[in-house]
């Protein structure tokens, strides 16, 4: 795994975590070296060894220059309010990192996959350029746009591009802007990379309405920049993808999700079982008669 030289730490989240608050000085003292433990750590997010074995009360106690006891006493109160997670092979492992850490891999290869888009372009241009410079060349001065049979170099048809004022139409019937306002509005190109994550693909336009509206909601609520809003955005749709919800016949539209502020829920509700014979809420029997006719 590739060196990080740093982690993204959110004060905000930091001083309202009623786990984290709930627990001693002492305790948070310890939390925050383990942290930067578990970012050295070669599984991000994980405090083990690079064998995978756990990091033992003993050995976090040399690491941290407390005594055995004490670090047992503090690793207790920080299990008790539930701060971290452990792995069924009793490895500690921060639930934050862990998830930011599958965004940022998530997000790596869909750049490493546009990159690759991009040379396949790029390639593709170079060649059409010399094959027609080749073809002026050994075509002389003639202006017939006639191909012979025996022509080894016919010309390339090209379409025009669309003009900034058409509209491209989605496999859904959804239609999106397509000129350079649309590819360089930071809120079409964030939308864009949430659509992709997001599992349902309805309703893109009403998307991205309620996308834009969430941002600024976000950015008053909260007090922060639009980057910052959508990379919230971006976060908890990358999350609620993995989600047993959103693999569901009563996984929201887009739009609705977004009204509905659904970024703001606790991730664990959207994997919780589904309770047998329980009556379905109201918000999914909509969202399964809006499914029903879309």
């Amino acid at each position: 795994m590739a060196k990080m030289p740093a982690f993204q730490f959110y004060p905000g989240d930091w001083l309202k975590d009623p786990a984290v608050r709930s627990v001693s000085l002492a305790a948070r003292g310890l939390w925050i070296d383990m942290l930067c433990l578990m970012h050295e750590s070669p599984r991000r997010g994980y405090l083990q060894h690079a064998s995978g074995k756990p990091v033992t009360a003993e050995q976090l106690a040399r690491m941290t220059g407390c005594s055995t006891d004490e670090v047992s006493r503090l690793l207790q109160e920080l299990d008790d309010a539930g701060v971290f997670s452990c792995t069924e092979h009793g490895v500690i492992y921060s639930r934050r990192m862990v998830h930011d850490e599958q965004i940022r891999q998530v997000r790596r290869e869909a750049g490493r996959l546009g990159a690759e888009s991009r040379l396949l372009k790029q390639n593709s241009s170079k060649t059409s350029a010399n094959t027609q410079a080749k073809r002026k060349q050994t075509g002389g001065s003639s202006s017939s746009t006639s191909i012979s049979i025996t022509d080894p170099n016919p010309p390339i048809y090209n379409p025009p591009f669309p003009s900034s004022k058409t509209e491209a139409t989605s496999p859904n019937g959804d239609s999106s802007p397509d000129g350079d306002a649309a590819r360089t509005d930071p809120d079409r190109i964030a939308f864009d990379e949430w659509w992709s994550f997001y599992p349902r693909k309805v309703g893109k336009q009403a998307a991205f309405r309620a996308y834009v509206n969430a941002r600024k909601r976000i950015c008053k609520e909260r007090a922060c920049t639009p980057a910052e809003a959508r990379q919230l955005l971006s976060d908890a749709c990358v999350a609620f993808a993995g989600s047993r919800k959103a693999k569901s016949e009563f996984c929201p539209h887009p739009a609705t999700w977004l009204n509905q502020g659904r970024y703001e829920d606790d991730p664990s509700e959207w994997d919780r079982a589904e309770s047998v014979g329980r009556e379905p809420s109201l918000d999914e029997v909509l969202e399964q008669a809006l499914r029903g006719t879309s």
